[in-house]
C-alpha cells in the first residue's frame, strides 16, 4: 500500500456555463474520472463538489507519465471553452511529482524532481 501514488485533481468549469449545463457536465466528468481512475486500480476516490469546480483525491499504483497523460487526454473532449483542469501526482519515494494541465486545447505535463 505504501507504493501508491497520491493523486489530486481539480476541474474548474469557468463562468460561462448555464446551471443546467453545469449539472450535466459535472456528472459527465465525474463518470470519466471514476472510469479512468478505476482502470488504474485506484484504492479509493473522493469527490468534493462545490460551486464551479470538482476536486478529487485518489491513490493508485500506476501513475506513469504516459498513463496519466492518457487520463488527461480522455478528459479533453468533454472540456468546453473556459474550462480547465489539473491532476497532480505525488509518487512514492521522492520520485518526480507531475502536474498535468488540460483544457479543450489539449494536455501538458510539468514534472518536478528533487534537486
Amino acid at each position: 500500500m505504501d507504493d501508491l501514488c497520491q493523486i489530486v485533481g481539480e476541474i474548474d468549469f469557468g463562468s460561462d456555463l448555464t446551471y443546467e449545463r453545469l449539472n450535466e457536465i459535472e456528472e459527465e466528468l465525474k463518470e470519466l474520472v471514476e472510469e479512468h481512475l478505476h482502470s488504474l486500480d485506484a484504492s479509493h476516490l473522493d469527490f468534493d463538489l462545490g460551486g464551479d469546480s470538482i476536486v478529487f483525491h485518489s491513490a493508485a499504483p500506476d501513475c506513469r507519465s504516459d498513463t496519466m497523460m492518457d487520463v488527461c487526454e480522455a478528459m479533453v473532449p468533454s472540456m468546453e471553452d473556459g474550462m480547465r483542469g489539473r491532476i497532480v501526482c505525488v509518487r512514492h519515494g521522492f520520485e518526480e511529482i507531475s502536474v498535468y494541465f488540460f483544457s479543450n486545447a489539449g494536455c501538458e505535463e510539468i514534472a518536478v524532481t528533487e534537486p
